[in-house]
C-alpha cells in the first residue's frame, strides 16, 4: 500500500514597485526599486513552517534594501551581499539580480486551516497516505488579524487542489472550476479581496495520495477597458430607479397622511355613535310615558269623534 508525505505550499505573490523598509527611521539611504515575491511552506494542516522572500532588482548597480532575515543568499550571481543588521547592500553587474532572504518572523495575511475526514473521522495528514474510503477535505481561509498591512483587502487568493482521477472518484467540489490536466482533476477557487472562504471537497478514494495544495495571492486585474464601456444606458436606468423611488416615497407620505385623517374621522364617528347610543337608552327609559300619552290622545280623539 502506497504512502506519501504531504507537503503543502502556499505561494503568496506580492509585487511591490518600490522597496519597503523594515527600518524607516534608521534608513539613511532610500531603498532600491524592486519586485518582491513571498513564498511560505505550510504543513498538512495549514500552519506556516517557513517563509522566504525573493527580491528582484532590474537596472540597478548599487543595491540598497532592508529586511529582517535570518539568512540571505544571492540566487543568480557571485556578488557578495552584506547584511548590516537589516540593511542589505551589494554591488552587481548582473541584470536583473535576485537575492533570497529567510524571514525571522512570519505572519501571513490569511489564516489557513485544513482538515481531512475519512469515513466520518478526522485523520492526521501524515496518516492519510494509502487510505481508502469517503474523504472530505475542508479548507477554511480567514483574515489573520495579527498581520499588519492591507494585503487581505488588496489581494485575491487563487487556491488550486489537484486530485488523481485514478485514485479519486465521484469528486464533488461546490464553487470550484474544474479542469482536466491529463489524468489529474484540477480544482481552482478564487477568493476575492477582503473575503474569506470555506471549501469542501468530497471524493471516494483508494490508496490515497495527492500533490501539494497551491495558494497564490495576486493583485486582482479583470482586464476591463473602462474606455470601451458604454454606461449611459445603465446610468439612465439608475436615474429612472432613483426617480421612481422618490415618487414611491412621496406616495407613501400621502398614504400616511390619509391614514391619519381616516383615523381622526373614525374617532369622531365612534364618539357620534356613543351619543346616539346614549340617546336611545334615554328614549327607551321614557317609552312608558310616551305610551301613556299616546293612549290619552287616542281616547280624546275618540270622544271628539263621538261628539261629532
Amino acid at each position: 500500500m502506497s504512502k506519501k508525505i504531504f507537503k503543502f505550499m502556499l505561494v503568496a505573490l506580492i509585487i511591490i514597485s518600490v522597496a519597503t523598509s523594515g527600518f524607516p527611521v534608521l534608513a539613511a539611504d532610500s531603498p532600491s526599486k524592486k519586485e518582491e515575491v513571498i513564498y511560505a511552506s505550510l504543513d498538512g494542516r495549514g500552519a506556516v513552517q517557513k517563509a522566504y522572500a525573493v527580491n528582484i532588482f532590474a537596472n540597478e548597480k548599487s543595491i540598497r534594501d532592508y529586511g529582517n532575515y535570518s539568512s540571505i543568499k544571492n540566487m543568480n550571481s557571485d556578488d557578495k551581499i552584506v547584511d548590516g543588521n537589516g540593511a542589505i547592500s551589494f554591488t552587481t553587474s548582473t541584470n536583473p539580480v535576485f537575492y533570497q532572504g529567510y524571514l525571522k518572523n512570519t505572519e501571513l495575511p490569511w489564516n489557513i486551516n485544513i482538515k481531512y475526514i475519512l469515513d466520518g473521522r478526522e485523520v492526521r495528514p501524515k496518516n492519510l497516505g494509502g487510505k481508502s474510503g469517503h474523504l472530505e477535505i475542508k479548507i477554511d481561509i480567514s483574515k489573520n488579524s495579527k498581520c499588519k498591512g492591507d494585503f487581505f483587502k488588496g489581494y485575491a487568493l487563487q487556491t488550486t487542489v489537484k486530485l488523481d482521477s485514478n485514485i479519486c472518484n465521484n469528486i464533488k467540489a461546490e464553487g470550484a472550476t474544474f479542469a482536466n490536466v491529463g489524468g489529474i482533476k484540477q480544482l481552482t477557487y478564487t477568493i476575492m479581496p477582503n473575503k474569506g472562504k470555506s471549501i469542501l471537497i468530497q471524493s471516494d478514494v483508494k490508496d490515497f495520495t495527492m500533490d501539494g495544495i497551491s495558494i497564490n495571492g495576486i493583485k486582482l486585474n479583470l482586464g476591463i477597458d473602462k474606455k470601451s464601456l458604454n454606461l449611459s444606458s445603465f446610468t439612465n436606468k439608475i436615474n429612472l430607479l432613483t426617480k421612481s423611488i422618490s415618487l414611491l416615497d412621496n406616495g407613501a407620505s400621502a398614504v400616511n397622511t390619509g391614514s391619519l385623517n381616516l383615523n381622526s374621522g373614525a374617532n369622531n364617528l365612534s364618539k357620534g355613535i356613543n351619543k346616539i347610543s346614549t340617546a336611545l337608552v334615554t328614549l327607551n327609559g321614557k317609552s312608558k310615558s310616551l305610551t301613556g300619552g299616546s293612549a290619552a290622545v287616542s281616547k280624546a280623539l275618540s270622544d271628539i269623534k263621538s261628539a261629532l
